[in-house]
């Protein structure tokens, strides 16, 4: 599931690129319905100002913000009327810190994963993710690069969580070194 999210990210990238808002957010609103994770870093992405003021609009933020409300409610929505109280009840449950890659994985080395700080920190982690998001949307950056940092503190904040999504903040420091090149070609 993790490789539709980044090529779906990869996509909102692109069509952000191109002074494209509603095909961004439309690609940004598929990644976050593929895995949930991708959420942030597809709308810092479509979020992140561009260098150039006229393909950063503020119309072009709120099409984006549209197309991915609705592509994320196109493919989540039919799956939530299936069984409405299932859903309510995954929205409801918390992990337990676990085995991950970032914070949590010292906690736990540590022993101190059931602790009253680690819960609190696992139940804040969501907020905290957010917050750096949005601090981090303001760097003067590459959008690609910035959703990567976003991307990487998702992946330190959580819980627990499987290696493979290391994916996500790799390939967009991929892409955002890409675009990195072809800015420095330009300007050459």
């Amino acid at each position: 599931p993790l490789v539709l999210a980044l090529a779906a990210l990869a996509a909102s990238w692109l069509a952000s690129r191109r002074g494209r808002g509603m095909p961004a957010g439309v690609w940004a609103g598929l990644a976050a319905a593929c895995d949930h994770r991708a959420a942030l870093a597809g709308l810092v992405i479509v979020m992140t100002p561009r260098s150039d003021p006229r393909t950063h609009a503020r119309r072009g933020i709120a099409q984006a913000l549209l197309g991915a409300v609705a592509s994320y409610g196109l493919v989540v929505v039919p799956v939530i009327l299936l069984d409405v109280s299932a859903f309510l009840d995954r929205l409801r449950q918390t992990a337990a810190p676990g085995p991950g890659l970032g914070l949590f994985n010292l906690i736990a080395y540590r022993g101190a994963e059931g602790s009253a700080f680690a819960l609190g920190l696992a139940a804040a982690s969501p907020l905290l993710a957010c917050g750096a998001a949005v601090t981090l949307s303001r760097l003067t950056a590459p959008p690609a690069a910035v959703a990567s940092l976003a991307s990487l503190a998702v992946v330190a904040l959580a819980p627990t969580i499987s290696p493979e999504v290391v994916g996500m903040p790799i390939v967009l420091g991929a892409l955002a070194a890409g675009e990195a090149d072809d800015t420095s070609g330009a300007s050459s």
